[in-house]
């Protein structure tokens, strides 16, 4: 039995280490969340969904991690023609008021949303200056 001692005990070694449990992982950042691609779900008016369209249903953010964006936004023109309108720029994130505010590259005009929530799906984007709220998804 003397002889098996030693061999018992490291296999039991080998087994309390191995059932360890592993660091969890960082939880990601705001910024971290953001970068990728997103799809228009829905837009909430008074707290009720409205009705989108097919295609504005194409409409998504690109977010990149050296902060640029691509807006690639979809609508129906005055003959239900589906036209697509491209915005590129640079986008800030303050992480701490929640506040996404994006330049253009074309001119210097701002838009600024509040983000009031985001997890690793979903993303929900209120215009500042406005009482309705657009929720993307993550693709």
């Amino acid at each position: 039995m003397k002889k098996y001692l030693p061999a018992v005990l490291t296999l039991c070694l080998l087994i309390g280490q191995a059932c360890q449990k592993d660091d969890p992982a960082p939880e990601p950042t705001m910024f971290e969340r953001l970068t990728g691609e997103w799809h228009i779900h829905e837009k909430i008016v008074d707290g009720t969904s409205e009705a989108i369209t097919d295609c504005v249903k194409n409409t998504s953010f690109v977010f990149d991690a050296e902060r640029n964006f691509i807006l690639n936004n979809y609508a129906l023109s005055a003959t239900d023609e589906c036209l697509l309108s491209q915005v590129t720029g640079t986008y800030i994130l303050d992480e701490e008021t929640k506040v996404l505010i994006f330049q253009s590259s074309d001119d210097d005009e701002l838009a600024s949303f509040n983000i009031t929530s985001i997890t690793a799906n979903q993303l929900k984007l209120q215009p500042t200056e406005s009482d309705y709220v657009l929720v993307f998804n993550k693709n």
